[in-house]
């Protein structure tokens, strides 16, 4: 089986994980525009295509029952030239269940990571999907699989912010809990939707923000209407 360690890296991670897959897979890299491989304008060939080398990111250690994983965001490079990938793996057992958990994957500029940090799930859903994060670390979740309910026997589906060291926070909602957080920038702003009534029965999705305090708290939402 190919180890973590022994794959080199690509100039652009493509942030995608395979699935139980014991080998890397080889790409190239599109010809530039106005090149090709012996073709082209301008009198003659263009550059040769770059190699890509797709490393396989797997996932939670599961002994012989294998790996899997979703990376659903990547960071830019940082200074040592590594990256910071977000995204979702999978914890599975014996009797064929399994516990979907957000993950973090610290990869360095020569392509090698160690198995990625687990980021956990909220305590008031069974399962989250991560949507994004900042150069900070902090992550924005959305409610898979829920777990609480509503009186009217509606499922709850609200999203939250994980600060490292201080957990996750839900994010509030004008009306109940339900909300989607799609990113946040490096200012503790996250950006995001929700639904509310429409005074006649229906519902209607919004925009909105929230802004973190210095202790990781996000504020109330701003409207940014629809």
């Amino acid at each position: 089986m190919r180890r973590r360690t022994s794959s080199p890296w690509l100039p652009l991670l493509v942030a995608l994980t395979l699935v139980l897959t014991p080998a890397s897979t080889f790409a190239k890299k599109p010809d530039k525009p106005g090149g090709g491989n012996g073709g082209g304008g301008g009198g003659g060939g263009g550059e040769p295509a770059s190699n890509y080398d797709y490393v396989d990111l797997l996932g939670f250690e599961n002994g012989n029952l294998g790996y899997q994983s979703v990376a659903n965001y990547v960071l830019n490079r940082d200074q040592a030239g590594g990256v910071m990938i977000l995204g979702d793996a999978f914890q599975r057992y014996q009797d064929s269940t399994y516990q979907e958990s957000s993950a973090l994957w610290f990869v360095s500029s020569d392509g090698t990571f160690a198995e990625p940090l687990d980021l956990g799930t909220p305590a008031s859903i069974r399962q989250a999907q991560s949507e994004g994060m900042n150069s900070l670390g902090a992550t924005v979740v959305r409610t898979k699989v829920a777990s609480e309910q509503y009186d009217n026997g509606d499922y709850i589906f609200p999203s939250f912010v994980n600060i490292f060291g201080l957990g996750y926070h839900e994010l509030p909602a004008f009306e109940g809990r339900n909300s989607r957080a799609y990113s946040i920038n490096e200012m503790g702003t996250i950006v995001g939707t929700q639904s509310v009534s429409t005074g006649t029965g229906g519902m209607r999705s919004i925009g909105c923000l929230w802004q973190l305090d210095a202790q990781g708290v996000p504020s109330q939402p701003t409207d940014l209407g629809d």
